[in-house]
């Protein structure tokens, strides 16, 4: 199966873009959508279709800008950035275009923001690329991205204008058309050729995991809660377990086809895989399946999800995920033995615990095995890395 990856770049680099593209010979479908200055973002990436497989952004700042927009988007984002080969390679250009060019009236943003010079930079060893140096700035939300993109307009606007600089580089692909009508000399590093198939490459394997990771086995429980067990009439626990079944199939839907609904002795088990397992907890945030249940029945449940390497690992930490939302009263998520436990009641996370030590402070020395965390308490322990 082909994998599908949709680009997120500029008009200037879309060009570019589209010669490079069909010479790569990699087994994927791509697409390019190309954003035009102080657009406003969120109608542009609304326009991606949900089919794309993963996202290659042209830089930090549009992948940056995507994940804050859609967080629990499962799509792979991958930003393609400026490395020093290409940034040396603009300035061989230059150099070559002219003999007499001074490198000290050569404005470069991205060095200015890194407090390096052009001689600095080509001469000495930084180590680091630049490629790292300039990814390792702040995230930035969608409105953070246009205000930052008007202010370096700006900024390159009135650097051109000091007359100290002969020509400019910049990061900012989508500004250079603008600049240019205002009689700027400005260029961009445009990515290499192996810069955008190591960003491909880089995308489909990730795209591989993802698709591997959907896959991996995994064991919702829901078990029925009974005040008291020994003293329960036969006919209400059927009565009621039926009426279970029936409100889970309705809250799956056409998927309860692919899934394996099993009675236990304390309510449903359900084999199923890690991606509906996402799909149950909005990507491991808020249970919503506890939220569904709670509101069709007149009686209390209690969920466990539980994933592993295999279907017993998984039931084996669905047991224990459950048990743990009896005591706790809400609904536990368990990834394996040794990860830690997320407890949901009504739709709402409640606290995030991880194993603790094998003496815990908290509890004076009283406590679970490594794997479960504390006995007593649900705050998280002290000793917890």
């Amino acid at each position: 199966m082909r994998h599908k990856i949709a680009f997120i770049t500029t008009e200037y680099v879309k060009p570019h873009l589209e010669r490079v593209l069909p010479q790569l010979g990699m087994d994927a479908t791509f697409s390019i959508y190309a954003y035009h200055p102080f657009e406003e973002i969120d109608g542009f990436f609304r326009q991606i279709p949900r089919e794309v497989d993963g996202v290659i952004t042209s830089g930090n700042r549009f992948g940056s800008a995507f994940r804050h927009m859609f967080p629990r988007d499962r799509r792979v984002v991958v930003p393609m950035g400026i490395n020093d080969a290409e940034v040396h390679r603009l300035f061989w250009r230059l150099k070559q275009e002219q003999p007499d060019l001074d490198f000290q009236r050569i404005y470069a943003d991205f060095l200015d923001e890194l407090h390096l010079s052009i001689p600095s930079f080509l001469t000495e060893d930084h180590g680091i690329p630049l490629s790292v140096s300039m990814d390792a700035g702040r995230e930035q939300t969608p409105e953070e991205f246009l205000r930052g993109e008007y202010r370096q307009f700006q900024k390159l606007l009135e650097v051109w204008e000091t007359g100290q600089f002969e020509r400019i580089i910049t990061r900012y692909s989508g500004l250079l058309p603008m600049l240019r009508q205002r009689g700027v000399q400005i260029f961009y590093p445009f990515p290499s050729i192996d810069s955008i198939r190591s960003a491909c490459a880089q995308a489909q394997r990730e795209i591989e995991m993802r698709q591997l990771q959907d896959y991996q086995a995994a064991e919702i429980h829901v078990n029925l809660w009974m005040p008291n067990p020994a003293y329960t009439v036969e006919s209400l626990y059927e009565q009621r377990l039926l009426q279970l079944q029936q409100s889970l199939m309705d809250y799956f839907g056409s998927k309860a086809e692919d899934m394996l609904f099993r009675r236990s002795h304390f309510g449903v088990d359900i084999l199923t895989d890690r991606k509906t397992v996402a799909q149950c907890t909005r990507e491991y945030t808020v249970c919503e399946l506890s939220t569904f249940l709670n509101a069709r029945l007149d009686f209390r449940i209690f969920v466990g999800y539980g994933i592993g390497q295999g279907i017993y690992q998984a039931r084996l930490n669905a047991i224990t995920a459950t048990r743990e939302s009896e005591v706790s009263g809400g609904a536990i998520w368990s990834m394996s033995r040794m990860s830690s436990l997320v407890l949901w009641a009504e739709g709402k996370p409640l606290h995030h615990r991880r194993p603790c030590s094998p003496i815990c402070p908290a509890t004076r020395g009283s406590h679970r095995p490594p794997s479960t965390g504390c006995w007593k308490c649900w705050a998280p322990c002290p000793t917890a890395a």
